[in-house]
């Protein structure tokens, strides 16, 4: 009988043994690193890391994912998520920074072609995502975020692209930027930012430039620009919440300007030819939820154009069209 209880309790405390190592081996972090090519350089650091992933593979030539001064590669530090590069072409460098996020953080960086540039920051986030897709050359992406709890998306195709996202203090609607083309550059700012609408930002052809500051937005509306053409200018400004915006420009050297305060204004701007220009300035407060502060609108087709909007007080509608 003593034999059969010593059997039973060795038994017992095998599986109790087996549990709690599984249960450690289940906390621990996870590292790939593949290199198929010549030259190339990589970098993967956890410390302090729970159920961390980190994912590196690199098919070329002289692409940098780390290095011997860990300049950009993979680091993890207090972390929980998943970090993964991905790098096809040559002289790529790439880097992601996870420091003190959440379970559900991921960051995705995928690169095709050569001489591309990803660096994406992640601080203090609960589930901060980013997907970075390059293909092409010369094309550079920064992005940061802390405290934020949203998804950037960027795609870029061509040469000399740049686009830069900080976010501080955003959460849900995360924003989507694409560009194709030549020497595009597309900058968001957006902090103090939640329950807000996505923001979409597209150019294509050669050396647009896109910027938009959106803060102190509480159940926002979308924000956009598009732009297709050549050397045309978007700037949308928004300081409040619920202010939807949209800025549409085809043709080359047009100009979009929106500045906005507080709530509830609603802008479009939509401009088709050349060398046009328009502003929007908005300040007000609606008298009621259900109605809108002011609404303005600017729509010009032809070449040369010029069109000014400003809004201060309630419920005011304007509207300019130019053809």
């Amino acid at each position: 009988m003593k034999t059969t209880l010593s059997a039973a309790a060795l038994a017992a405390s095998f599986v109790v043994s087996l549990t709690y190592s599984q249960a450690g081996l289940a906390q621990r972090s996870m590292a790939t690193l593949t290199q198929t090519g010549t030259n190339n350089s990589a970098g993967i650091e956890q410390e302090t890391a729970l159920r961390t992933q980190a994912v590196i593979t690199q098919t070329g030539n002289d692409n940098i994912a780390g290095g011997a001064m860990l300049e950009g590669g993979i680091v993890q530090r207090e972390s929980r998520g998943a970090a993964t590069i991905t790098q096809d072409g040559n002289r790529n460098l790439a880097g992601v920074l996870q420091q003190r996020t959440g379970t559900h953080a991921t960051a995705t960086v995928n690169q095709a072609g050569d001489d591309n540039l990803v660096l994406i920051s992640q601080v203090s986030n609960f589930s901060p995502a980013v997907e970075a897709l390059q293909t092409g050359t010369r094309n550079a992406a920064y992005i940061n975020q802390s405290n934020v709890d949203n998804l950037v998306r960027t795609r870029q195709t061509g040469t000399d692209n740049i686009i830069t996202v900080d976010q501080n203090g955003a959460a849900y609607g995360g924003p989507f930027i694409t560009q194709d083309g030549i020497g595009n550059v597309a900058n968001l700012t957006q902090y103090s930012d939640a329950f807000t609408g996505g923001i979409t930002m597209s150019q294509t052809g050669m050396r647009n430039n896109a910027t938009v500051v959106r803060s102190s937005s509480t159940f926002g509306e979308g924000t956009s620009i598009v732009q297709n053409g050549i050397d045309n200018q978007a700037t949308l400004t928004s300081n409040g919440g619920r202010n939807p915006s949209s800025i549409i420009q085809n043709g080359d050297a047009n100009t979009a300007s929106v500045t906005k305060s507080l709530n509830y204004n609603g802008s479009t701007i939509m401009q088709t030819g050349n060398l046009n220009a328009a502003t929007i300035v908005q300040s007000g407060v609606a008298l009621s939820g259900l109605q809108p502060a002011n609404v303005a609108t600017i729509i010009q087709a032809g070449d040369g154009f010029v069109a000014s909007v400003a809004q201060a007080g309630s419920g005011n509608l304007g509207t300019i069209y130019q053809h």
